[in-house]
């Protein structure tokens, strides 16, 4: 399998991505999330743009259809990393592994892919109406 161009341009982010996730997980004391915001806000957040990240990895053609393997493997993958961050975290001074942040993890994996899923279909829908519509 070749190393193309697209390829990079799809894997070049949630490799950052996962780039940055670990060096926030290695600070003994990480920057503080807002004050609106709880660390189980945050990993919710954090880990559902990584599994939109991935997602548009696995399934380029994003805006086509929302595709169920694509997004089981970018949950899954989501969900590893976050096995390995707090794996990670408890080698880390003043950090520890929380089954709790790895809930937080999963959950905002499948509620950020559920939630691009929905807009996408809607905006399908839409498409589709306006089309018929004008077809009239």
């Amino acid at each position: 399998m070749a190393v193309t161009p697209s390829r990079i341009s799809r894997w070049a982010p949630p490799a950052f991505y996962a780039a940055a996730i670990f060096v926030v997980s290695s600070m003994p004391h990480p920057p503080m999330p807002p004050a609106s915001l709880t660390d189980k806000q945050v990993h919710l957040l954090v880990f559902g743009g990584l599994a939109l990240l991935l997602f548009r990895a696995l399934h380029p053609a994003w805006t086509a259809s929302m595709a169920l393997r694509p997004a089981l493997w970018a949950i899954g993958l989501t969900i590893a990393y976050g096995v390995s961050d707090e794996w990670h975290q408890s080698f880390v001074p003043g950090r520890d592994a929380d089954l709790l942040d790895l809930a937080a993890d999963a959950v905002g994996a499948c509620l950020a892919l559920l939630l691009a899923g929905g807009v996408t279909s809607w905006n399908q829908a839409r498409r589709s109406r306006v089309t018929a519509a004008e077809e009239c």
